[in-house]
């Protein structure tokens, strides 16, 4: 087994399969759970256009958002403060500290520039298009192997109705724009796009109504990898369905939701150079969760009543057997063969066990059968 079979095999076990893990720091703006910030107002020369000193206690702006919304900005004593147009006139280096900001009605109102982040405020809420300008440190790699450290200057567009995420926000890379969120009423709508790890990952997926709905892809870098490294499914409403694949030039894992069946049938091709497939019956306790749609994410399978096919390196099946409660598991042949094909044990619980030789000839049986 080669090194990069073995590494995406050893992220199978127990049927956890993490299938990619990168580094967000590209999108620590954009975090997929929900975002907090704060800005610290420096006490300062702090007047108004017409040149009034800045009488209040503002001392911070807090800021917190889920996934496309806003609460109001709170602002310290701002009911007290004269409406218009103010300006930070402390000389620091420090570019995260706002520079401008503007009040009415005691609501952030009209223009707001925080050195970094800038955008319009209309009466509390964000609105329109707000732009985030910030230089990140991140490792460069080439042909697979780490060459240091890089600065990426990174410039993400934000675009508000009244407080809400509307239409598509996307990011600008060194020049180059390379991720894009679609957004309606605040919720990820329509294609998402992602090129984002330590070299060139790139994911595409679909949302509907802020759930993934429809096809899934994720690439690994080739030029991490030198192979065709992926991820790719599909979902209903937030649920994984149809088929998903993992495979690095060759399918190592498959996963099939098969509800005319009533079962998830989970193929491993690689099991210490064998198959195994496992068909999960879906109408008794069965779960399939998913923990993250971005980021470190993986799908975990769980259910007590499961039927197992085992194979033999040449191809062949080993065994067939049913695994979970006596209900499930009543009429239900287990059966194991030898690596010529042939039968060699068979039984039904509480019915009958049966052997036999190498050359299919019956040699022993018994009516009490509990497991192979």
């Amino acid at each position: 087994m080669n090194n990069i079979t073995k590494i995406v095999t050893s992220i199978l076990l127990s049927l956890t399969i993490n299938f990619f893990s990168f580094s967000q720091d590209s999108l620590k703006h954009f975090d997929y759970q929900s975002y907090f910030m704060s800005y610290d107002i420096k006490k300062s020369e702090i007047i108004s256009e017409g040149g009034e000193v800045f009488s209040g206690t503002l001392s911070k702006i807090w800021t917190k958002k889920e996934i496309g919304y806003l609460s109001r900005m709170i602002c310290d004593d701002c009911d007290s403060v004269s409406e218009g147009n103010w300006v930070n006139k402390f000389n620091s280096s420090d570019k995260s500290q706002f520079t401008r900001f503007s009040i009415k009605e005691g609501l952030p109102h009209g223009q707001w520039d925080f050195g970094n982040y800038k955008g319009e405020f209309n009466y509390g809420k964000q609105h329109g298009e707000w732009i985030l300008n910030k230089v990140e440190t991140n490792p460069l790699f080439k042909n697979g192997s780490y060459q240091g450290e890089q600065e990426d200057v990174l410039e993400i567009h934000e675009f508000y109705n009244q407080g809400v995420a509307e239409g598509q926000w996307y990011t600008i890379k060194n020049g180059v724009r390379y991720n894009t969120f679609n957004f309606k009423e605040g919720k990820l709508d329509g294609e998402i796009t992602l090129n984002i790890g330590l070299n060139n990952c790139s994911d595409k997926a679909n949302f509907k109504d802020g759930l993934p709905h429809g096809s899934f892809i994720h690439y690994f870098d080739k030029k991490m990898y030198d192979k065709l490294m992926y991820v790719k499914g599909s979902y209903n409403m937030g649920s994984p369905n149809s088929i998903w694949e993992w495979s690095n030039n060759k399918v190592l894992v498959k996963i099939e939701f098969i509800d005319s069946l009533g079962i998830v049938r989970y193929t491993d091709f690689d099991r210490n150079n064998t198959k195994q497939i496992i068909e999960y019956d879906i109408s008794g306790d069965f779960t399939v969760t998913q923990s993250k749609w971005f980021g470190d994410r993986n799908i975990v399978l769980s259910g007590k009543n499961k039927k197992y096919i085992d194979f033999y390196e040449n191809g062949k099946i080993k065994r067939i057997w049913h695994n979970g409660t006596d209900e499930y598991r009543e009429g239900k042949k287990d059966q194991e063969f030898y690596p010529n094909g042939k039968i060699k044990i068979e039984g039904v619980l509480d019915e009958y066990r049966r052997q036999y030789n190498i050359n299919g000839k019956l040699i022993s049986t018994s009516a009490s059968y509990k497991s192979l």
